[in-house]
């Protein structure tokens, strides 16, 4: 093998070593956003089986999910945008928070306390300044 090959070896071994070390943080980037929550009722116990539906604003796209066993949610891979997050059951007012802002690579919380419902009663909350 000549001094050159070897060089060249070397070289490319270098390269491939060098991408082999940046490849695990690129792939590691996430290009999508969720929201997490809690949802509870006036006592502040867990109100399992409600729809939590998401809708992007801009969009329009909608994505709805049941809360689980301990009203715990999770939507995630969402595009980055602005969001409605509305919360429904029988039993309770349904609950709209409006203007909530996902970005890449973040998770954002909404927690919900739904209040018991009178005849047709809609809580809405603004966007927030987070």
């Amino acid at each position: 093998m000549t001094q050159r090959t070897r060089a060249s070896l070397i070289a490319a071994a270098a390269v491939f070593l060098a991408c082999w070390q940046v490849l695990p943080r690129a792939m590691a980037q996430v290009l999508y956003g969720s929201v997490v929550g809690n949802i509870t009722d006036p006592s502040g116990a867990a109100v399992p089986g409600v729809t939590v539906k998401v809708t992007n604003v801009e969009t329009g796209l909608v994505r709805e999910i049941v809360a689980n066993e301990r009203g715990g949610f999770v939507l995630p891979d969402l595009q980055a945008g602005r969001y409605d997050v509305t919360v429904a059951s029988p039993s309770f007012a349904t609950f709209t928070q409006r203007g909530i802002d996902v970005s890449s690579n973040a998770v954002v919380r909404v927690d919900v306390q739904l209040q018991l419902a009178g005849a047709a009663e809609t809580v809405t909350v603004g966007a927030s300044g987070a």
